[in-house]
């Protein structure tokens, strides 16, 4: 081998790419907007040139509607929490719910899950005061749209 001087063979460096945490997707929900957080957080990623290291896991919207309906939060943060750990067990650093209905449940699913979870009723007002929204109507289903998004909009935001 030409160029080596102990005739050991060239040690080749293979540089491992650097990947971000992996996020985790509830999805199934609402499939817009599952749709939308994942052309979002792709989006993002390749502008910064890193890629997108991303795991999904399809809810049953039926029962996830039902539990919301009868009001029952211990049954959905239970469900919810079962696939999000599914999720983390997939290698998740963060997982989200990518619709809002069930964030209803958010304190149980904390309670039960092995990781960190991405609470977008924290994000809410803060997002509307860089909008510089002064007043907004809300839209979806009856539970979100009677508690203001369960408290995350104040009351004289709401139209």
């Amino acid at each position: 081998m030409a160029g080596q001087a102990s005739g050991q063979p060239k040690e080749e460096r293979v540089s491992q790419p650097t990947y971000s945490k992996r996020i985790g997707l509830i999805g199934g929900l609402a499939l817009r907007a599952g749709v939308f957080y994942y052309e979002q957080l792709l989006l993002r990623y390749n502008e910064r040139k890193k890629p997108l290291d991303l795991v999904l896991q399809h809810a049953d919207v039926a029962k996830v509607l039902g539990y919301i309906q009868a009001g029952d939060r211990g049954g959905l943060g239970g469900y919810l929490a079962v696939l999000a750990n599914n999720l983390f067990d997939a290698g998740a650093g963060i997982v989200a719910i990518t619709a809002v209905a069930p964030h209803l449940a958010y304190r149980e699913v904390m309670q039960a899950t092995r990781g960190p979870m991405a609470n977008v009723l924290e994000v809410i007002p803060a997002g509307l005061r860089t909008a510089g929204f002064e007043r907004v109507a809300v839209f979806g289903n009856r539970a979100v749209m009677e508690t203001n998004v369960f408290g995350a909009i104040p009351d004289e935001l709401v139209v």
